[in-house]
This record gives C-alpha cells, structure tokens and sequence, in this order.
C-alpha cells in the first residue's frame, strides 16, 4: 500500500509539472503573439506613449533578490537612444497570474508616460540640456514621419530612410514587425545594391528600365483562331438555351446561338495552349481539357469552377468520352509515342505503329475507331454483355490515305438496344488524292473468324475536286454532309444518290457537327469562323467570327523568316475598330496563291466581334482556283491601308504578278523569269467611299500604275512603298520606286462642264494626283539633282514617308545600294517644294520616318534616331536588335514604339531612356494607335490582340536619366560628324551615377532638372519694336510680327555658341 501511495504522488507531481509547463508554454506562446501584434501596429503609430509592465512570478511581490535580479536583466535589455520600446519576456517557469499594477484595473495595464522620449533613455535626467533637446527633436520627427506613412504621403527619401532603418533592425528580434511595405522597400534596395555590384553603372540602367516598365502594363492576349477541333452541342441548365462550346488555343468559350456571343470564357494560364476537349460522359456540365503540357482540366462550364489533374503519361493530344468500364463512364484519351499513338483510359488499350489523329467511341465503348494519315484502327468488345475493358484490334492500312473520318452504328433486326448480335457499323472516310470519299456500309466482318475477315469494297463518291476536309452522318444516317476547300457544303442522300448543294460560304470547309437533336449542323470554316444553319432551311442561325489575321505557316521556317507585316488601321471616329486585310483562308502552304489577302475585315477589339469583310480585289473564292499545269491561282494581294482623318475615305494599294511557271518557258535563269514576271506586274490604287446607307465601301477611284518602275523599265507597274493618309483633311500620299512622291486629292466629277451627282444629290468626287515631287538622289553627284536609279528591281530599294501632325510638311527619303548618303527631304506638302534636305540624320538606309511634336523619328536597322527640328540637332540614339521592325507614334501621350519581332520599346522623343520595354512571346504583326487614345494596339501573329497602355497608377520614378559621355559609348557605334549632332548627345542604356556632390545626409540623390533654354526677351527690345513714334508711323503689321516672332523664336544661346 505505502508503494501504491508513493507512485500516485509521484504521477500526481509528475501531473502538475505536466500542467506548469503546458501553462508557461500557452502564456509565453499569447505573449509573443502580443509583442508580434504591437510591433505591426506600432510601425504606423508612435512606438513611445506606453510601457508594458513586466511580468512577476508567483502571483506576489517579488523579493529583493529577485527584484536585483530584474533590474539587472533590465538594465542589460537597455540601450541608449533606442527607437523601439523593449519589452521584458517572462520566464519560462511563470504559471501564475501577473501583479496588476498600481492604480491599474487589470493586469497588463499599460501606463502613459507624459515624456515619451524618455522610454528606453539610460539615465535620462542626467543628461545635459543640449542631449535632452536633441533626444527630444528626434522624437518628433519620428512622430511627424509615422504620420506621414500613416496617411499615405511618405515621400521616397522617407521610404528610403524607413528601409535603412528595417534592414538594420532585422538584425533582431524586432524583425517581426516589419510590414509588407517595408518588406518591398528592402528588397527593392537589395535589387538596387545587387545590379550595382554585378554590372556597375549599368546596373542603373537595369533598375531604371524596372521602374519605367512599371509605369506601362501589357495586357493578356484576347481572340485567337479556333483550333481544328470540332465544336460541342450543350445546353445551359439555367435557362434552356442551346450554346455551343468552342476552343482557341488559350481559353475555352461557351457561345450562345440565340444572340451570337460569348456567355462565359475560361482562359488558361500564360504559355499553356489547348490540344483537344470533351464534355463528361457522366455531367455534361463539365468539360475535360487536355492541354500540351501534359495537364487535364476538368471546368464546369456552367460555372467558374475549376479541377486540374496532371495526366499521366503527359502527352495526350485527344480527349472523347462515352466509354462505360465497370459501371463507369469515362474518357478515352490518344496520346503520341515514339513513331505512334496509343489509346488508353486509366490503363493502355491499343498502342498503334503509325500515328493516329482522331479518335470516335460508339455505343459506350461497344467499338472504338481511331483514324490516322495512313490508317484506321477499329476495337472491339470482347464480352459483349460485359463493360470490361478488353478489346480485340486491327489495323487496316489505307494506301490513298485518310484526311477525315465519321463512324456511325446501327441495329438491324434486333428490338432492343441491349441486343448487340446485330450491330452494324457504318464508316466514312476522305481520301487525300482527287477528293473521294470511301464509304463502307459495315466494317465488322474484319472480327470474323480466321481465314473468313475480310474487308467489303467500299462505295465511292466523289464530287470534291481536292481532298475532304470534314464530314459527318446524320442524325438518322440518311444523309452524309461533306465539304473542302470549294466553300461548298454537299449533302448527300445515301439511298438514292443524289446530292444537294449550300454554296458560296465565306471560306472553305474544316470541321462539321451534327447536333444531338440533329436540327442543327456547326460549320468551321478556314477564316476563322463558326456557322451554325439549321437542317431544314440550310440558312444561318448563329454566326461566330474572331479576327482573321493571316498567321503563318507552321513549322515553315521560310514563311516565318520572311514574316509580313499586316496591313491595317485603326477607325479614326472608334478607336476600337479594326480595319485589317486578311486572306480567303488560313495558309496550310507557304505560296502566294494562300498567303494573298484580298479582303477586307472590320473587327470590334472591345467586344471581340466581327463586323463586317468585303473583298476589294478580284478574288478565287467560290470559283475554279486550279490552273492548266495544276497550280494555284492567286489573286491580288493588299499591300497597303490608309484611312481618312474624317473616316470618310479609305486607300488601298493591291499588287499581282503572275505565277513563275506562266512565263518560265521565256527565260532560262531564275534572273530571267523574275524580269519577265515584273514586266506583266499590275499594282493599283483604289480610293474607296463609305456608303452609310448599304455599310459598306464602293470604290470610287482606280488608278492602274501610280508609280513607274524604276530606271529606264518601261513595262510593268512599279511598286509603291509607302501609303500616309493626310491628318488634317482629305488626302493620300505615295512614294514608289521611281523615285517619286504623288499627293492625290479629290475634286468634284464633272461631266459637260457640270457637276455630277449621286442618287441622294451629293455631288460625286474623283481622286487625281495633285502633285509630284522628285526626290534627289543620295549619291556622289550633287544633292539637288534628281534621283536616276539605273538597275532595276533586284536592287535595294528603300523609302519613307510620313506627314507631320499638322499637315504642313511631309519627310521623305529614297535610298539605293549604291547611294552613300542617305538624304531626308522636308516637303511643303501644299506646293510640292521640297524646303530642306538633310543628309546627317542617320548613318544607313531608312526603314522608317516620322513627326512626334517638334521632333522627327527616323529608324534604321541598328538604330533610332531623335531629330529636334527647332535646334536643328540630334537629341538621341538608342540602339535596336535586328529583324522585321516597324515604328508607331501616338501624338496623345508623346511617345513613339519601336517593334522588332516579338520585342517592343517604347520611347519618349525628350528621354534618353526608353520608357517601357517587353516581350510578347509571339511576333507582332501590326502596332496601331487609335486618335485621342494612349497606349497602343497589338496583333500579334496568333490572331490574339493585346494592349500596351500607361497604368492608371504610374509608379514615381527613383532613378534618375543621366545623360551619357561621349567617349567610350561612341566607338561601338557608327561614326559621326561632330557637326551632325549637339555636344551633348545621350545615349541610351549608358547610365551613369550621380556625382558625389548631388548627393545629401539622408536625403539620398539629388537630380537636376532640364535646363530651361527658352530665349529671354526683355522689355527694351520689344520696345524697340512697337515704341516707333506716332500711331501713322508705325511700320506694316507683317513686319512687326515678324520681328516679335524673330525675337522668341531664336536658337538658345548655348547651342547656338556650339
């Protein structure tokens, strides 16, 4: 018994031990939460009012030692001048309750202090008036600056001193209460101090560029092309309607075919694009999504909800449902494998030697057929009454090969849907040479016994002139719907023959389905489009159409080499109209037939909708496009688009040449048959009219060869380089390759010496060139003498041409290979006169020119270079990459961009530092900016659309722009004369630190601001001008204001002196 006592006190000590510790670990676990809390809070409050008491053990008043003991501890935790309070930690040990201080309701009661300067101050009354005054100053700049951070006006030395201060304290325990804010601070200083370290000055640089890129945002991409996938029939559970869910390569949209719009979108992440989707075979309200990462999306379309799971293995590139397995629907995926394909589900089914493309499931995995280019691949169940998956396979080769493929089953003479002995699978399939179609009625017999499989004959049709793009059976299988590249839909009636036709769509045929209902067919066409008609009427219900941006071939490395430009401009009146050319159909071939781009499309960016596509040359799109020898015919290409200032008017320029294999019997060299092309070459400008009442334009002017060609050519059209639109009022400018500058305006049509006028009695106008002006050439021989380029077309040929923002004048510039001086020319766009020919602009040929405010961009391969057209002098240089480049100019924010391939920077004509610079993963082929807007437009090769426009919130710059030294930046670019530009020419990327002395104590650097160089003008002189005497002896008023003219418009004297 005594043993039995002993062991329960023994477990009833080791209890309460147990429970002291528990105790002290909550009280000390409460404790640091509270010293976290108040130190957050303290950062936007004054640290000082308060002093928290310290803790006691025991629940009584501690003893003397233990007293001495506390103070010493104390006195160790002091220091002098601390800013933040110091807070005693409790020991470990404590369980009991606090002794409230005197005075005080409640433990932990804080105590004001009337003098907060005093906290955590050793021996603050003996200190001598000067260190209290001091002590004291610093306390209310302190106060002053938690305020300032409190409402949000901490300027950035402030913030800069707030970092310093962090940084250091995060040496302690202190750390914890460093607020996120704070947090950016410090690492925005680490930044700073780690380029500094790695690249010296030019670290500055990288910084800047951070800062300024954060002043600009670059949107995510909208539109796309629609993938070659074929659409899915849904209907929205909450309202009844049918919508149709489609797929661009980055987002998934669900369209509604009552209104023609998108109701709901799922966009992917960045870099991530989509291969194939399905809806669940078990909820169609979700969708699976296999992407070309390897990922698997599961989106409820009717919802924003979300599931993702990665695949496993990674490469799936098609996704089907209706596949039953153990009471189970699922759904069946075909993955890529070294030179073939496999099906599979959560097990391997099939893996195929040859490659597979689609794949069709039939009545709940009952038979699974999958087709590829070179075969067809069909499985059966084993165990017809049972769901498991294990299937007997063959692999049927086709030697004409396999563009499209639709499978159907049916049951003959059996009652019941269970009854599988009776199954019959019916199988279409499109051949890849003269368009047939290889029809079999029933492809089972393949599963006979051996020695007795075989496959039947198949029933040809053929009506296609190229290969089938797409097919599908009917609903009741009655009919087979087929199309291609003849823009014609072919409904065929399988009993008797016969055939009817919906001809003239838009563009040629890619993917057709059938609804479930079967009263509806979805067309994809090859312009970006989806149609839905009904089967009874074959008429339109719904409409979807994105941007229909001709993108390149893919995997063609010439094409993309080769990347070209999009013509396109923004509507003046609605900046969110897009005017583009575009093509009949996407390229699937790198030749001019398919890369032509005869119409004309209207698009809404804001609502990412079509409008409205007119063709504007002579088209093949619904006639006979195969010649004789079997090549393409290509019509006319739109090289250039140009639109009024009032929107009234429109210009374009189309070009054609015969294909080489009409004129190759006439030369033996390539040399030979390019001449022989160029002198049948027919290029045109056609000025177009808007007509408010049909919405459409009607061409109201044609003129066949507005420039000749070169040299002393007489056959052939010349090519036209460049095509400006007037900002002021209505007209068009032109500079080809002859040299030559036209101005066209208009003038009223007349007709017996009377005006002619239209149906609504306004007056018809005609568009005549106005003027010509003929370029001097930028050779050896003098620069007033006219160009005469002697080669022909195989030269280099490169001009320019821009109109300044009012009009008043036009640049110009025309260069050859052999020219050495590369002249542009200032012409008074009203008379023709050329007023100024400068040849120190640039050093190489010009790829573009234009006005920005007083400034004239001029842009060469490796360069840019800024004009300042008052002073006369260079002001920057900022160094380009390489490669297809274009240059914008939006007059509304005062910037000007520079886009090379994918890579866009945009500058300020006054900066030597460019203000944004980005990458858009994706070449853009056309930059626009609408008039009144800021920011620009981006459409990029996918057919996607982006914008690049200043945040609403620009971040404050903390950098400063220094200008650079013109030793060692000049010798890694071209020569130039002293006299070509001023002495002090910045250069962009070359920052260099500020000096010594523009620096200040906790004021960090101080930045001059830009010199003001305005003339002065003092009161004598204008007396001199208007103080002449009486008022009928003052001299004409011309004369007086131009010399109050002359007096304000005089150079700065600085540079002048220079």
């Amino acid at each position: 018994m005594a043993r039995t006592k002993e062991e329960k006190a023994a477990s009833k000590k080791r209890k309460a031990d147990d429970e002291m510790v528990e105790t002290s670990k909550k009280r000390r676990t409460n404790l640091d939460d509270t010293v976290e809390s108040s130190s957050k809070i303290a950062r936007l409050e004054p640290k000082s009012p308060i002093v928290q008491l310290p803790h006691t053990p025991g629940g009584t008043v501690p003893e003397k030692k233990e007293k001495d003991e506390m103070k010493k501890k104390k006195r160790k935790s002091e220091a002098v001048e601390v800013d933040e309070p110091v807070v005693e930690q409790p020991p470990a040990e404590s369980e009991s309750k606090p002794v409230a201080a005197p005075g005080a309701k409640d433990v932990n009661v804080a105590i004001e202090i009337k003098e907060p300067w005093r906290v955590g101050i050793k021996n603050f009354d003996t200190k001598t008036k000067q260190q209290k005054n001091h002590i004291q100053k610093k306390w209310r700049k302190r106060v002053k600056r938690d305020r300032q951070a409190a409402s949000g006006s901490t300027g950035s030395t402030l913030q800069k001193r707030d970092a310093k201060r962090q940084i250091k304290a995060s040496k302690g325990d202190v750390a914890k209460g460093i607020t996120q804010t704070s947090r950016q601070a410090k690492h925005r200083l680490n930044l700073l101090v780690h380029d500094v370290r790695a690249l010296g000055p030019r670290g500055l640089s990288a910084v800047a560029d951070r800062q300024q890129s954060s002043a600009w945002s670059l949107s995510s991409s909208a539109g796309g092309l629609f993938i070659n996938h074929d659409t899915v029939f849904a209907k929205d559970p909450a309202t009844g309607d049918a919508v149709l869910i489609a797929a661009t390569p980055h987002e998934i949209q669900v369209l509604s075919i009552e209104t023609s719009l998108p109701l709901r979108k799922f966009p992917l992440k960045r870099g991530i694009s989509i291969r194939s989707f399905c809806l669940d075979p078990t909820d169609t309200e979700n969708v699976h999504i296999v992407c070309d990462n390897g990922l698997s999306i599961v989106w409820r379309w009717t919802e924003a909800e979300m599931r993702h799971r990665a695949l496993f293995p990674s490469d799936a590139q098609f996704v089907t449902g209706g596949l039953a397995v153990d009471q189970k629907h699922l759904v069946v995926y075909l993955r890529d494998t070294e030179g073939g394909a496999a099906i599979w589900t959560d097990e391997e089914l099939y893996v195929s030697a040859t490659r597979l493309h689609g794949m069709q499931v039939l009545s709940e995995g009952e038979y699974i057929v999958a087709y590829g280019p070179e075969s067809v691949v069909v499985g059966k169940r084993k165990e017809l009454d049972s769901n498991a998956a294990n299937y007997v396979w063959v692999q049927i080769p086709m030697k004409t090969g396999v563009t499209c493929m639709d499978a159907r089953i049916t049951r003959t003479g059996g009652t019941s849907k269970k009854d599988k002995r009776h199954a019959k699978v019916s199988l279409a399939l499109g051949g890849k040479s003269q368009g047939e179609i290889y029809l079999y009625d029933d492809i089972t017999s393949v599963f006979a016994q051996q020695g007795q499989a075989s496959l039947p004959a198949p029933r040809i049709l053929h009506w296609h002139r190229e290969a089938v793009s797409a097919m599908k059976f009917s609903l009741d299988g009655s009919y087979l719907i087929s199309g291609g590249k003849e823009t014609v839909l072919v409904l065929w009636q399988l009993e008797t023959g016969k055939k009817q036709f919906l001809p003239h769509l838009t563009s040629e045929i890619e993917r057709i389905v059938v609804s479930p209902e079967g009263d509806r067919y979805a067309v994809q066409m090859g312009d970006n489009s989806i149609m839905v008609l009904s089967t009874s009427e074959l008429k339109p219900v719904a409409n979807f159409a994105g941007l229909q941006l001709a993108c390149p071939v893919s995997g063609n490395e010439l094409t993309r080499q080769d990347f070209r430009l999009a013509p396109a401009v923004l509507h003046p009146h609605n900046s969110d109209q897009l005017l583009i050319a575009v093509p009949a159909t996407q390229p699937k071939t790198a030749t001019e037939a398919a890369e032509a781009r005869p119409f004309l499309q209207t698009f809404d960016l804001r609502a990412a909708r079509h409008i409205t596509r007119q063709a504007l040359t002579r088209n093949n799109i619904t006639d006979f496009t195969i010649g004789p020898e079997g090549t393409a015919v290509a019509p006319p290409n739109l090289v250039h688009i140009a639109i009024s200032h009032d929107g009234q008017w429109l210009a374009t320029v189309d070009e054609w040449m015969p294909p080489p294999s009409d004129v190759a019997f006439l030369s033996d060299s390539a040399d030979g048959v390019l001449e022989e092309r160029l002198k049948r070459r027919e290029v045109y400008l056609k000025i177009w009219q808007w007509d408010e009442a049909q919405s459409l334009w009607t061409l109201s002017t044609r003129v066949d060869a507005p420039h000749a060609r070169a040299g002393k050519q007489t056959q052939g059209a010349g090519k036209v380089f460049v095509l400006v639109s007037d900002p002021v009022s209505a007209g068009f400018a032109t500079v080809g390759e002859d040299g030559r500058v036209r101005i066209w305006k208009s003038k009223t049509r007349v007709r017996q010496s009377l005006a002619m006028t239209g149906g609504d009695g306004i007056e018809l106008k005609e568009w005549v060139c106005r003027r010509t002006i003929e370029l001097p050439k930028g050779g050896d021989e003098r620069a007033d003498s006219p160009a005469e380029v002697v080669n022909n077309d195989q030269e280099s040929l490169k001009a320019c041409l821009a109109y300044s923002e009012d009009a008043s004048l036009l640049a110009a510039s025309f260069t050859t290979s052999t020219d050495t001086t590369t002249l542009v020319h200032l012409i008074d766009a009203s008379t023709g006169d050329i007023k100024v020919t400068k040849s120190g602009i640039v050093n190489g040929s010009l790829e573009h020119l234009g006005f920005l405010d007083r400034y004239l961009i001029a842009v060469t391969q490796q360069m840019v270079y800024t004009w300042d057209l008052v002073t006369d002098h260079g002001v920057h240089r900022h160094l380009i990459s390489e490669g297809v480049l274009h240059l914008s100019i939006n007059s509304t924010d005062g910037t000007f961009a520079i886009v090379v391939g994918s890579e866009i920077t945009v500058y300020q004509p006054a900066e030597s530092q460019a203000v944004y610079k980005g990458d858009c993963k994706k070449k853009v082929a056309a930059t626009l900016v609408g008039k009144g807007s800021k920011g620009y437009r981006l459409l990029l090769e996918d057919a996607t659309v982006r914008t690049l426009a200043p945040s609403r919130y620009a971040l404050r710059r903390a950098l400063p722009t220094a200008t650079a030294v013109e030793d060692a930046p000049l010798a890694t670019l071209p020569a130039i004369e002293e006299a070509e530009w001023a002495v002090d020419v910045e250069m962009t990327g070359m920052l260099a630190l500020p000096p010594a002395e523009s620096t200040t104590r906790g004021r960090g650097p101080v930045f001059e601001e830009a010199e003001d160089d305005r003339p002065v003008v003092r009161p004598e002189q204008l007396a001199s001008i208007f103080d002449v005497g009486q008022s009928f002896a003052l001299p004409p008023v011309r004369d007086m204001f131009e010399a109050v003219v002359g007096l304000y418009g005089r150079r700065p004297m600085v540079q002048a002196a220079a």
